[in-house]
């Protein structure tokens, strides 16, 4: 791709990205005030040590989904090398096809592109697992946090009773306070 190509594609690329990420730019403001008030109504609903297990939890999960992240990074830049390459042999045999044939150079071209190919195939599978994984503590990181904190609390309860609308109201502030962490 030309630097016109390229000029092209940031054009129509960042705008696009910039209106898709303009709504949540009152986050940095809202985000700390939504967990403050969700943490403080959690302490007065549970207590502390549930609390601070539901919190705990929560707060875990962001810089474990950004390590992941850079984990993916990693994984997707060398998959797109190998691509890069594979996708470079493969032209270049296009190209070149009429000497390749005459001289019957097929076969190692072929095993050249397939040994590439297997190579990209690796890293793209080491890439989806990265993503599960990720898509794993997105989903069930915090459905555990807040059922080991209700079962704390059941566990340390004076009269050893949690009632629906105590566990809805955690399952509620919990929600609440995974939006602005996500």
């Amino acid at each position: 791709m030309g630097l016109t190509g390229r000029i092209l594609n940031l054009l129509s690329s960042d705008p696009q990205r910039f209106l898709e990420t303009a709504p949540l730019f009152n986050q940095v403001f809202a985000a700390p005030l939504i967990i403050g008030a969700a943490c403080y109504f959690l302490f007065k609903l549970v207590g502390t040590l549930p609390a601070i297990i539901a919190v705990s939890g929560l707060l875990a999960l962001p810089p474990a989904n950004f390590l992941i992240a850079g984990i993916l990074l990693k994984i997707r830049k060398q998959r797109v090398t190998m691509m890069d390459k594979r996708t470079r042999l493969c032209n270049e045999v296009l190209l070149n096809i009429r000497i390749i044939k005459y001289f019957s150079w097929e076969k190692p071209y072929l095993e050249k592109i397939l040994e590439l190919r297997q190579e990209e195939c690796r890293f793209a599978r080491k890439e989806l697992l990265c993503f599960a994984t990720s898509m794993i503590l997105k989903w069930l990181g915090p459905t555990v946090a807040m059922s080991g904190a209700l079962i704390v609390y059941s566990i340390l309860s004076e009269d050893g009773s949690l009632t629906p609308a105590r566990a809805f109201s955690v399952l509620t502030f919990s929600k609440i306070m995974r939006y602005p962490l996500q």
